[in-house]
């Protein structure tokens, strides 16, 4: 701890975004000081959500969540609190409800505007869940919606542009280069296997919960070599070689035959009864 004082350019442009975004609801009908207390507000939610996410291990890369969502729902209730009678007067005409704080000041404690307020953003709310869920809810069935783990681990450059990932070696910081490596070589003779010998294809959502993988894509821990060598036994006792677990990816590449009986046992749910028998 040296005490120097640091500066973090992404805090400081989301936290302008973040105060943007609170003003944009009630811009016309705040005064100036309370523009200030919006945005100074709008600043500290955005830091603590934002780190809250990262404490939580919710992906939220662009912050999108602390400052369009959170400071979008304080910047409609600020203007339940904030909203100054003239310039209601001036804007929509009336002021016969305004914010909370100025009816403080006019003797009474009328919430109608903050009422409004909450009415609204539950509203919102309930449509973007009724209308998105569904959506989200397909794309993580076809597989679309994020990326696999590892990856995000070994490069997004690497899964979606190809090429020798060996040859990348220079790019990685990890302790654990060798088995993220041959991990993700594993995961993509897996995804040959499936794609060479299914006859309709087989859904991403069904090959998350497929036995032979042990469990999804996204959720699967790649730090061990026993977790790797593991994969490979099991893969080559269906096939019937026991002898060589590496030789499994020239069979499930080149042999229909051995490896769709495999597939056949797996989709049935049997998969664990012929692993017994062999």
């Amino acid at each position: 701890m040296s005490g120097e004082v640091t500066f973090n350019l992404q805090y400081a442009m989301n936290g302008c975004l973040s105060g943007l975004v609170a003003i944009t609801a009630g811009c016309s009908i705040v005064e100036s000081w309370a523009s200030i207390v919006i945005g100074l507000v709008s600043g500290a939610l955005y830091l603590c959500c934002s780190k809250l996410l990262v404490r939580r291990r919710i992906d939220d890369a662009v912050d999108a969540i602390p400052v369009h969502m959170i400071n979008g729902i304080w910047g409609s209730l600020s203007v339940g609190l904030f909203a100054e009678p003239t310039l209601m007067k001036a804007v929509y005409g009336t002021s016969d409800h305004v914010g909370w704080f100025y009816s403080w000041g006019r003797g009474n404690a009328d919430a109608v505007l903050l009422a409004c307020q909450v009415v609204g953003i539950l509203f919102v709310v309930g449509w973007v869940m009724c209308t998105m869920t569904p959506f989200f809810w397909l794309l993580h069935y076809c597989g679309f919606l994020r990326s696999d783990s590892l990856e995000e681990v070994v490069g997004l450059d690497i899964g979606y542009t190809g090429g020798g990932i060996r040859n990348h070696r220079d790019n990685f910081e990890s302790e654990n280069l060798d088995e993220f490596l041959k991990e993700y070589e594993h995961r993509q003779r897996e995804r040959a296997y499936f794609k060479k010998n299914s006859d309709r294809g087989i859904p991403a959502s069904s090959i998350h919960q497929d036995s032979l993988h042990g469990s999804s894509y996204h959720g699967r821990r790649i730090i061990t070599q026993n977790m790797i060598e593991s994969l490979d036994t099991t893969s080559s006792n269906v096939v019937g070689n026991n002898n060589n677990t590496r030789a499994i990816a020239n069979d499930v590449e080149n042999s229909d035959t051995s490896v769709s009986d495999n597939n056949a046992a797996v989709g049935d749910g049997h998969g664990d009864d012929q692993r017994k028998t062999v």
